[in-house]
């Protein structure tokens, strides 16, 4: 098993894969991300929770390198008091990759908002960064390993949840036909 591994690493790097990350260019992504987080908020119950969130993304290259979009998500968290919740979220997103378009390799930051409505009524504001490398298995697809810091704020509630999030998916580039 180790061997296939160490193939499979050694074939991304060595092969010749260039990311189409110019302007024209559409991106569609997954990611699934895992988290955990210690309530802060002015709430009577501290609690630590761990969330599970999955999230779909469509982005426009408008210039080379600098992609902006929509993202929604799903995330399903639980604590230690024994509670559990789930939250829908849409917001837009803006990406940039920092290394050049023909590298096989390459680190992206990404800054997304999302508005949610959490399962008992409550509606959340979320702010995200996230950054981390992108290996391209050839033009049009590649997969992405991000960790990032998000802050959210429950409506009419004080004080804010904040947690470090590490995330792996995927990201397909694709042309319109001309």
């Amino acid at each position: 098993m180790k061997q296939i591994i160490a193939t499979f690493l050694i074939t991304i790097i060595v092969c010749e894969a260039q990311s189409q990350i110019t302007k024209g260019y559409w991106l569609l992504s997954g990611n699934t991300s895992i988290s955990s987080l210690k309530s802060s908020s002015a709430a009577s119950i501290q609690f630590k929770q761990t969330d599970i969130q999955v999230s779909a993304g469509v982005g426009h290259f408008f210039f080379d390198k600098f992609a902006v979009g929509i993202r929604p998500s799903f995330s399903y968290g639980s604590n230690n008091v024994g509670n559990s919740s789930t939250v829908f979220g849409i917001g837009p997103f803006v990406r940039y990759y920092i290394l050049k378009p023909e590298s096989t390799v390459n680190v992206i930051s990404d800054a997304n908002y999302s508005y949610g409505a959490i399962s008992g009524g409550q509606k959340s504001n979320t702010f995200s960064l996230y950054a981390g490398p992108v290996v391209y298995f050839n033009t049009s697809v590649g997969v992405e390993f991000l960790i990032g810091y998000s802050t959210t704020k429950v409506v009419g509630f004080n004080g804010s949840n904040n947690k470090i999030q590490f995330g792996i998916g995927f990201q397909f580039h694709l042309e319109k036909e001309k």
